[in-house]
């Protein structure tokens, strides 16, 4: 386990909250691996200055205590635009199994773009993994 993985942690639970505090249950949603877990609370802390560093979180000092325990977001994760660079191959690997799936489903009006893969094609992929795990899954039990 990482730093990395702790962060991808905490960012999971911005996708519910704009906050994070240290002093909450908050840290629960944070799991580590066992051999961390008595370092667990500064793992989270290091991961939220991080983000602090990027911008994408606020530190806020409790005027009552004087403690810093409050993270909060500085705007809404769909506000910060994320860069993905993939071989232009991939593009219309990814443009023609998107396509493919909107067919099956009749929603054609909404075809996509090698040339400009967007947020609605990643989220379409998505769907497309959550519909295979779900038939995977029915499978399984059937």
């Amino acid at each position: 386990m990482t730093l990395i993985d702790v962060q991808r942690q905490i960012l999971e639970h911005f996708l519910n909250s704009d906050t994070f505090n240290l002093a909450s249950d908050d840290i629960d949603s944070v799991q580590v691996d066992d051999e961390l877990e008595e370092i667990k609370y500064y793992l989270i802390y290091q991961s939220l200055l991080n983000l602090d560093k990027l911008g994408l979180v606020k530190l806020i000092e409790n005027i009552d205590s004087g403690k810093k325990e409050l993270f909060i977001l500085t705007k809404q994760l769909d506000d910060w635009p994320s860069q993905l660079e993939i071989p232009f191959s991939c593009a219309v690997e990814m443009s023609i199994a998107i396509n493919k799936f909107l067919q099956e489903i009749g929603e054609t009006d909404t075809m996509s773009d090698p040339m400009n893969i967007s947020s609605i094609d990643i989220y379409t992929l998505l769907e497309m993994i959550q519909v295979m795990s779900e038939d995977q899954e029915s499978k399984e039990i059937g």
